[in-house]
This record gives C-alpha cells, structure tokens and sequence, in this order.
C-alpha cells in the first residue's frame, strides 16, 4: 500500500479566532435554517448587532449555501465566517456539519429547551469558522441567541467609528435539558458522553494507570500500553467537553497528554477488524483548535495518528482492486469496517496535509470504491440478521460525512432499512438471529433504520424506532451521534404486507 514515508513538520494553520465585525465592516453572515422562526431570530440577533457596533450583517438562508445533495458553495461568503442558527434538522448546512460530526444538535441534544453556543474552526479546510447558535427546539435557539448577545455582545462593544467584534478563542456553552423517550434509556455515564461526570473519569482514569490514588494524572508506564489507550482516552474526555462545556476537562486533557507523549512512540499492531485509533482523528481535528496545546504536543499527536493510519486495517482484496484502477469493489462486513476505519484514519491528512502525504487519496479511493458498490445494488454480502446491518451502517456513516448521498438518494439506504425492519425482526420486535448472531435485543437494528429514517423524514422507518423496536434499543444514539427528529410523527406501516420485491440486478450500477 502506498507510503511516502514523510513525517510531518510543519503544522496546519489554525484559526482560534472567529472575526464577526472588523474595522466596522461585516466580517460574517448570518445563515438561518428555513422557516419564518428561524428568520425572525436572525433579525434579533442582527439588531443585537447594531446596537452593539452599529454595523447588522447580511442574512442568507442555509439552502443558499448548501443545495439538496450537501454540495456546498461558499463563494457568496467571499472568505467571510458564518453564524449558523437552528439544528440538524432545520439547517442544511448543520446538517452537513453533522455529517462529519462536527455538530451534534437535533430533537435529542441538547434537549428542548436547551442550547448550544459553540465554535466549529475551519471545518471546510479554507478558514471559515462557524459560529453555532442551536437547540433542540425554537424555545432553545432563542435562548442561545440570548446568552450570546449576554454574555459575548458586552457593553464594551459599543459603537466607535472603527467597530470590531471578534470571539477570540473557540466557545463551548452548552445547557442541557435531560429526557427519556422509549426508544433510549436515561442518564447513563458509560453510554452519553454529555452526562459523563468527573466522578466517572476519576474512577476510569484510576482503573486504567492514568490517575493515582490522590486524584493526579500519572504517567502510565504499565508493560503493554501504546498510543491507542492514550488517545482513546482524550477522544472521550473530549468528546464529554464538547458535549458538556465543561471546564473542568480542560486542564485534565492536557496533563494527560503532558505526561504521557512516551505513549505517542508505541504504535499497536494491526489486528483483525480492530480500529485502533481511526475514530480518534476526528476528535482530535476539534481538539486541536483548544489553545491548551504546544507545537511539540500537536506534532507528536498528530504524527502518532499519521502512523497507525499508515499502517492500514483489515486487508481486504479491494486494497490490492483499487491500486489495479477497480473503482467499485463489492465486500461484506469485514471490507465495509476496514474501508470506513481507513477513512476516518485518512479524512483529517486528505484535508489538512494532501499535498504532504499524497498517499491520503489511496485511502479516500479505496473507500469510494467499497461505498460506491454498495450503493450500486439492492443486495448485501450477509446472511444473519445482526450482520445484515452492519453493510448499511457503513454506507450511511461514510455518505454523511463524505457528503456522496448516492445511498440515500438511490432509495438503497430507505429499502435496507425496510429489509432489516421485515427480515431481522420478528413480530414481537425481537431479533430472528441465530450462529454468532444469537442475542434478541439488537442495538444495531436501531443504527441501520434511524439515520435512514432521519435523512429521509420516514415516519414509517421512525414508526419502527420508536414504536416498535424493543426499549432503549437506541441506547448508543448519542456515543454514535445519530440524528433524530422528533417532529415526524410515526406511521404504522400497515402497507408491508404481502410479497415485497427488491430489485437485483445483475452487476452494480455505474
């Protein structure tokens, strides 16, 4: 597999800072998601604006921005940044940010009634911030447009003949509003990271070598140990900060890093379908915005990824197709994990590092090649009703953050989600597994119906998650990050019925 062998030295610029005013000209948009609601709390927030700097900016809707199919055009914004208002749900470009877990704000998080007001920098790898003002509801995102103008449009802001307003280092402010609907199950440290308390950290952290008995972050020298532990533990606590805004995990992630950059050295061996430390790039792509970290530690982490990323997962045969010039390579389970733990490996040096490390764009190939056979045919490479799910999982989870929806606009990723709904679960909502797939509670039936059901607005699929799926099946909805909107109201399906025909054709479609 391709290598260039090429450490990196010189680091990716940040962008800590969020201009919205500068020199008394406009430095941002406001981008409302759709309906009147939204529009009216961008209008506030402008007025707010003006009295403070006596400058509004320009308003442009998020369907302006980003069309349909999540292709984004940010030209209009001539390199200005973009306050975003609403969710998931409601803003197509929050949506998209979504897709690469950016933002996680819909029906479930922060909570109706709650709010998020945080900083996403340089999400497009061109230097435009976005600054989020979201809540679950129109209840939350009016209170967050309040304690913005509160707490961040001071007093000091007044108008001058040269105004300017800039957040000066990334924001996280978050109140949570905690529910319990039938398809989750309440509070839970080991599963919701938002509601993962100190006391949950300082137990683990003891348990794990990194914390002593007094409660200080060690250095664990204990034989075995490698970069993967290390970082697993920093993407937690920084996926609970950003989630929570709590403060406290600041200074906890840094010592830990601090102590422990011998871990950064050791890298693990390639075993099985293990993801090692693939799903600890992403956080440490908003991690590194935090202006907490040296150069020293940034290079250190940031190399430490670049080498387990290199050294590839699962080998597959589309590794050796795509290097032949195959652009679809059909696999099962074991080639779907391997490709989107590649990707979630290669996405941050694709973005950030091409030019450095050519060799990004075999991985990105290689994930295209595997995602794109799927979302050509109506078929999956399994036979056993846990497995079945876990093809369509991977497909979905790479459309959204690659922002390819062939497998939704095809109707491939509504009519799996169909299949696992009939297929994989019996009248009583259960699972029909048998073999290695034997339990009859299946967490990932949920996982393969909800996002369809999101993309889609299905209130049949949402019927399914919410109606009829055993209780709490969804207990992984918020460690995954899965979208959901409470506002379609489920329909029984009573039309699946009978014989149902699933085209299969006899090669993937181009």
């Amino acid at each position: 597999m391709p290598n260039s062998g090429v450490k990196i030295t010189r680091l990716k610029r940040l962008y800590p800072q969020t201009a919205i005013v500068l020199d008394g000209r406009p430095s941002a948009f406001i981008v409302p998601g759709g309906g009147k609601d939204l529009l009216r709390l961008a209008e506030r927030l402008n007025k707010a604006f003006l009295e403070r700097t006596g400058v509004t900016l320009p308003i442009v809707p998020a369907g302006r921005l980003v069309d349909e199919d999540w292709r984004v055009d940010l030209r209009p914004l001539g390199g200005r940044n973009i306050i975003a208002i609403g969710n998931v749900n409601n803003n197509r470009l929050l949506s998209v940010l979504y897709g690469e877990r950016y933002v996680v704000a819909d029906s479930l998080y922060p909570g109706r009634g709650g709010f998020v007001i945080r900083t996403v920098h340089a999400p497009f790898a061109d230097g435009t911030n976005v600054l989020v003002l979201a809540g679950s509801d129109l209840k939350g995102m009016r209170k967050a447009i309040e304690v913005f103008i509160e707490e961040f449009l001071s007093s000091e802001n007044s108008p001058s003949s040269r105004p300017s307003l800039v957040l000066p280092r990334p924001i996280v402010k978050v109140k949570l509003k905690r529910e319990t609907f039938r398809f989750f199950p309440g509070p839970s440290q080991k599963r919701q990271p938002q509601y993962t308390t100190m006391e949950w950290f300082e137990r683990n952290l003891k348990k794990a070598g990194f914390m002593d008995e007094g409660g200080r972050i060690r250095s664990n020298d204990r034989p075995g140990e490698n970069m993967v532990s290390l970082l697993r533990w920093l993407s937690r606590l920084g996926q609970t900060y950003f989630r929570t805004g709590d403060e406290r995990l600041l200074p906890l992630m840094k010592e830990l890093v601090r102590k422990n950059l011998h871990l950064l050295e050791r890298p693990p061996e390639v075993k099985g379908m293990e993801a090692r430390t693939a799903y600890c790039v992403h956080w440490w792509d908003i991690l590194e915005e935090l202006p907490i970290w040296t150069d020293e530690e940034r290079l250190a982490i940031t190399n430490a990824l670049l080498l387990d990323a290199r050294q590839g997962h699962e080998r597959r045969p589309f590794h050796r197709q795509v290097l032949e010039g195959a652009a679809q390579a059909m696999d099962e389970n074991h080639g779907t994990f391997s490709a989107l733990h590649s990707f979630n490996a290669w996405l941050y040096f694709h973005k950030y590092y091409r030019d450095l490390l050519p060799e990004s764009e075999y991985w990105m190939r290689c994930a295209r090649a595997v995602f794109s056979a799927q979302a050509s045919t109506f078929q999956i490479l399994e036979d056993a009703a846990g497995y079945l799910c876990y093809c369509p999982i991977h497909t979905m989870d790479y459309a959204l953050a690659s922002r390819d929806l062939t497998y939704f606009k095809r109707g491939i990723a509504r009519h799996h989600a169909m299949f696992v709904s009939l297929v994989c679960v019996n009248n009583l909502g259960l699972s029909t597994g048998f073999g290695d797939s034997p339990s009859l509670v299946c967490p990932e039936f949920f996982e393969a119906i909800a996002p369809a059901a999101w993309f889609h607005r299905d209130p049949k699929l949402y019927w399914v998650v919410r109606n009829f799926l055993p209780k709490e099946c969804g207990l992984r909805i918020f460690q995954k990050s899965i979208a959901f909107d409470l506002t379609v109201r489920p329909q029984r399906p009573d039309d699946w019925t009978g014989v149902i025909r699933f085209p299969i054709y006899e090669m993937p479609l181009k």
